[in-house]
């Protein structure tokens, strides 16, 4: 029996692999039973065997006896090898990926969970002018809808209650079959046949699953493709009533996937369904954008509050995206990580959110900002990307579809569809300051214009009174109350006792035949004319323009839609501003049509590519123009 007496934990067991030891030719196994104090070994014939038990004994080895001790490792695999294993653990390439389109259209905002309305004013909404408006919105995506369908002569249009959906025809008998035994009713129409690993590091064979998900929807062509081509005449048709479905169209979720189901499926069920369908995805776009890739997980419905299953649908989609949420993070926390939650308070002054558009100026690149507009985001990564997930329960087919899509961000034209915002709406705080609650229009077009006013900038605001837009801009920003007064000191103190430099505040001019509510008098950064806003520009008014230009133009004007965009075709030609944001009224059964279409041969007019067309959520019978102008 051989003694050796050292520390070691107690009452523990160890096996013993000696390798390469040249008397030792069956590699023996030794066990010992360790003690307190002692190891013991059994006995061993061969004098010259020699036994490693701690560190120090190796060195008193016979190393001539010894060969070279190895530590093997098991071998990494390369992050294409690791790929490719996920894709046939969910056998990927054997699922059909979807075509089909799902249109959201400006539906009753109540039926969310951020709700802009009391519960004692929900009833007298449902008898208003703008609740009555919202069906003729619907009508009018579904009109365009139609519209993009018989002239492209390729796909299906088809309404479920509150939904809109798009999909492509059958090319052939052969997709025909396969669309009747895919249970999923799914089309797919790329190549995603991934054969080996070194399949990823190929562009041709990458390209087209690239293009398939990183698809942020700004034209026709993202949407139903840019073939037959030929007729120049229909294209421009086409390319007018995507633009005019857009306007209608509050959330879009593209390549939805269906996940048939019963009413008794078990949300266990259907969130491993969509696990098995997603997680694949994600570690393939994580693949290719790495650490700039991030995603985020929304769960909606297409219930109305008189739906009698409403509240359970609702309960029932949010805990299949908990689960798939749970799901994702025990198979890999990396990516995990890289998830971003959810809108979950409401954008207001009060959380002193609207400036960072409540977490998304992370995703916005500040390579177009500079001092006369401005880009509030300092954001020095240009390269984060944004990948929206949505779950979709329907109540009319017992239907489930997962949508995923890059939600982009163009300086001018805003978020791209699918918005980052969950189904579509920005979720705004009850704010009780303003003297109207037009100033809702106005926070939630600055968060699809991803964009606010620089501290600083200069805003000119037509049809101004009684002041709604204009108390959300004068309290955009903590600003410094003293910035005017003679005493102004550059530097002022925060919370903390902390020296910090000042915020200047906006230099605001506001236009209307009214005053603004008293409140705003003793504002000393607030310059009022009570003229007529479609005559004021600001060389007549304002200078020193060269080292101050006007940043933003805002208008609230109730005026008619054809004098409106004269107006707002004075300040385009003239260059009198970087950015607008232009309400466009209406009284009555207006010609939504040709109203949009005037201004988009304005945009082409003066060649300017980034704009955005939008009926808002917080809007009644009246549509945004956002953009900009230089």
């Amino acid at each position: 029996m051989i003694n050796s007496s050292f520390s070691i934990y107690k009452n523990k067991k160890i096996f013993l692999n000696i390798p390469n030891i040249s008397s030792l030719s069956n590699q023996r196994l030794f066990y010992s039973q360790l003690k307190v104090g002692e190891v013991n070994i059994p006995p061993i014939q061969q004098t010259n065997e020699v036994i490693i038990t701690n560190k120090k004994s190796r060195n008193i080895c016979d190393k001539s006896k010894i060969g070279k001790i190895e530590h093997v490792n098991r071998p990494s695999i390369s992050k294409e090898e690791s790929l490719f294993q996920i894709f046939q653990k969910y056998e990927f390439n054997k699922r059909e990926l979807s075509n089909q389109t799902i249109w959201i259209p400006i539906i009753k905002t109540q039926n969310y969970n951020f709700n802009p309305l009391s519960v004692a004013e929900i009833d007298q909404y449902h008898q208003s002018a703008d609740f009555k408006l919202l069906e003729t919105f619907k009508n009018l995506l579904s009109k365009e809808l139609r519209s993009i369908n018989d002239k492209k002569g390729k796909e299906i249009f088809k309404v479920e209650k509150s939904l809109f959906i798009t999909e492509p025809k059958q090319q052939n008998q052969q997709n025909q079959q396969n669309q009747q035994n895919n249970n999923n009713n799914n089309n797919n129409s790329i190549s995603t046949i991934i054969e080996k690993p070194e399949d990823f590091l190929n562009f041709d064979k990458l390209k087209p699953l690239k293009s398939y998900f990183n698809k942020s929807i700004y034209n026709i062509n993202q949407i139903i493709g840019d073939s037959n081509n030929n007729n120049n005449n229909n294209n421009n048709e086409n390319n007018n009533s995507f633009n005019q479905a857009l306007v209608w169209t509050q959330q879009i979720l593209p390549n939805s996937y269906r996940i048939q189901r019963s009413p008794n499926t078990l949300p266990n069920d259907l969130a491993t369904e969509c696990f098995n369908y997603i997680y694949p995805i994600l570690n393939l776009l994580n693949y290719i954008h790495q650490d700039n890739f991030s995603f985020t997980i929304h769960s909606i419905t297409n219930c109305t509050e008189t739906d009698p299953y409403s509240d359970q649908l609702k309960l029932k989609v949010r805990k299949i995206r908990r689960i798939l949420e749970t799901k994702i993070q025990d198979s890999r926390k990396r990516i995990f990580k890289q998830k971003y939650e959810p809108i979950k308070d409401t954008i207001g002054i009060t959380f002193d959110n609207i400036i960072n558009l409540n977490g998304l100026d992370k995703y916005i690149s500040n390579n177009n900002n500079n001092k006369d507009g401005g880009d509030n985001n300092n954001n020095n990564n240009n390269n984060k990307v944004l990948f929206v997930i949505q779950l979709l329960l329907t109540s009319e087919t017992n239907d489930l579809y997962i949508s995923i899509g890059r939600s982009s961000h163009t300086d001018g034209k805003g978020w791209s569809f699918p918005l980052p915002y969950p189904q579509g709406v920005v979720p705004l705080e009850r704010d009780q300051v303003p003297p109207s609650r037009a100033y809702k229009k106005l926070i939630e077009s600055f968060q699809l214009m991803g964009k606010t006013p620089t501290p600083g900038s200069t805003i000119v605001e037509l049809g101004s009174s009684p002041g709604g837009w204009t108390s959300i801009l004068n309290r955009l920003y903590e600003y410094d109350e003293d910035h005017y007064s003679n005493n102004n000191d550059n530097n002022k103190n925060n919370n903390n006792g902390d020296n910090i430099e000042s915020i200047p505040p906006f230099e605001i001019h506001a236009i209307d035949r009214s005053k603004l509510d008293a409140g705003f008098n003793d504002c000393n950064n607030i310059f009022q004319y009570q003229e007529n806003g479609t005559k004021w520009l600001p060389t007549n008014h304002l200078d020193d323009l060269e080292s101050n230009p006007v940043g933003w133009v805002l208008n609230d004007m109730s005026i008619p839609p054809e004098l409106s965009l004269e107006t707002l075709e004075k300040w385009i030609k003239g260059k009198h501003a970087q950015y607008f944001i232009w309400a466009i009224k209406f009284i009555g059964d207006e010609d939504y049509k040709s109203t949009i279409s005037d201004f988009n041969k304005l945009m082409e007019k003066y060649n300017i590519k980034d704009f955005k067309v939008k009926h808002l959520i917080y809007q009644g019978n009246e549509i945004m123009l956002m953009g900009k102008i230089y």
